[in-house]
This record gives structure tokens, sequence and C-alpha cells, in this order.
């Protein structure tokens, strides 16, 4: 082989490798490695689900005051204060589920024939709780399913919906005012949609709109006050910390809503507040964020600090 023809080969091969590792590093930039799922590093730490396109937030394990103290505004009686510890860490949905990811999660609309009202982002709404098609609980099951699978869940992980102490616990992330912004109803506008309220500088909403679009709290969870009331877990019986549902109620059937919703005052949009719902009702204004950590039955429920 002449050396012309020797330099030309080792050229070639030289200009393949660069044309292969450019085509790698490519196809890095539109495929990147989506983060190993596991226990968060700090609180507000975020995660992106690449399957389902869902993001969620870090809350760390710690102890907080469940409910509100006597002095606070617009509190009700079943808001009795109780010290809790939240034994295991957890990602919580960033936003309420959407319209959309509810269509690619369950495969239905809700509101049958009333589609076109809505937009595909909106924070889903008319949501069941449990035992019933459309239910919260059914979404979060099928979400595992789906997951587990397609092996992208830890051993005894699972998306569910949380239970009242793990959402109050991220709501207020860390703060112990009213809202998570602190305790003055003024400035709920800018952290919420929601409805009712005697200050005529404050735009009512018409509708539930796209999770997001207003500040998140300290954790990076929006619509933590707000938009859509959402679904909590484990029945009114178990988990509530001496806080017991209404009087005349049957508590077997019963769960509970937290945040408020976009037809709420600004009381009912507190960080305390909450509202009892029986499980097979559809309401306009209930939704639902899925929490993704440990099974209830591995420790992931908060369990009383004082125990």
């Amino acid at each position: 082989m002449s050396l012309r023809n020797l330099i030309w080969k080792r050229w070639f091969a030289a200009l393949a490798i660069v044309v292969a590792l450019a085509s790698a590093a490519m196809i890095g930039l539109q495929n990147p490695r989506q983060k190993p799922l596991g226990v968060g590093t700090q609180a507000g730490e975020r995660w992106t689900s690449k399957s389902n396109v869902m993001h969620f937030r870090w809350c760390p394990a710690g102890t907080f005051v469940m409910g509100s103290p006597s002095t606070e505004p617009g509190r009700d009686r079943d808001e009795g204060q109780v010290a809790v510890m939240i034994a295991q860490g957890f990602w919580l949905g960033e936003c309420e589920v959407t319209r959309e990811q509810w269509q690619a999660v369950m495969g239905t609309t809700l509101w049958y024939g009333r589609e076109s009202y809505f937009e595909r982002n909106q924070a889903v709404i008319g949501v069941f709780h449990s035992h019933q098609r459309d239910s919260a609980e059914l979404f979060c099951e099928l979400l595992t399913e789906s997951e587990r699978s397609a092996g992208r869940l830890p051993p005894g992980w699972v998306y569910r919906l949380p239970t009242e102490a793990e959402w109050e616990y991220a709501c207020r992330a860390g703060t112990t005012t009213a809202y998570a912004f602190g305790d003055d109803p003024s400035k709920l506008g800018v952290y919420a949609r929601f409805g009712s309220t005697t200050d005529p500088s404050i735009t009512t909403e018409a509708q539930v709109h796209a999770p997001g679009t207003r500040k998140p709290n300290p954790w990076g969870l929006y619509d933590m006050h707000g938009n859509a009331w959402e679904w909590c877990s484990v029945g009114a019986t178990k988990f509530s910390h001496g806080r017991e549902p209404p009087e005349g109620s049957s508590p077997e059937i019963l769960e509970v809503l937290r945040g408020g919703g976009w037809t709420s005052s600004a009381a009912d949009c507190r960080s305390a507040k909450r509202w009892w719902r029986v499980v097979t009702n559809r309401d306009s204004s209930a939704g639902f964020r899925v929490l993704l950590g440990s099974s209830l039955d591995l420790g992931a429920d908060a369990t009383r600090a004082d125990d």
C-alpha cells in the first residue's frame, strides 16, 4: 500500500469516529437520560417522569403542627391542632392532574357531552374519590401498574393520593401561617385561583384553570390554595389524629378534600381547611394531585409525633 493510500485510509477512519461521536452526542441531546427515581436530597427538589410528563417536588420527612390555632380567622371546629411526624419523605405532584394526563392514563374524558367546554391543560375536575370508574384512586392504580410493568418504579413505591397529613405538610412547606405565604388573605390572588370574596379589587374565577399559573409555595408546589379542591387518601376514621368527621355523618363513606377551589372563599383556601364529601359524589370543583412514594402499609403515612 502506498503512503498516500495509507494516509487517506487513516483520515477516513478518523472521520468515521468523529461522525459516530457527533451522532451519539446528538442522540443524547434529543433523549437526555432521566434522573433515576429515588429519595430526594432537599425540600422542593424537582423530578420529572419522562414517561407521562409529570413533575414532582420532594417533601422530606419531618414534623409539623397539623390544624389551625383557635384564633385563626375562618377556622372550623374540625381543625384541632396536633403534632404530626411524617416518617418518610415523598414526591408530590408539582401541579394538579390535568385533563390531558387523565385521558392518557384512563382513556376517558369527564363530564360526558361537555368535553368542548374544557381545555386539555386544565386541572381535571368532576372526579370521584373511589368506588367509581372515574375515580382518583383508580387513576393512581392504573398509573402504578403501567410504570411498574415498565420497570420504572422502585420496589414498594406507588402512585397514590396523599393522606391529609401529607397534603397539609406539603401545603405548609415549613410555614405555620394560615396560608403558605402568610396570614394576609388580600395576597391570596397572587397564589391562588379562587372564587367568592368581599374585596372588589380581587378578580374572582369563572371556571377551573390550567394549574401552575399562580405563584408556588416555598417547595415549588402550585395551586395548593385554590383552583381545584384535592381529594386526600384514607377514610375519616383513620389517620385523622383525633379530629372527627361532622356529627351525623357516615365515616366509612366520607373522605376529605383540601386546598379550596375556583369557587371557594379565601377562608376555604387556608392550609388547614377540610371539606368532607361522600366518596361517590361528583363535584365540579373536585380534582386531585398524585403522590409518588412508599405505599401506606410501608409507613409513608404520618404518625403522631408524641406516640
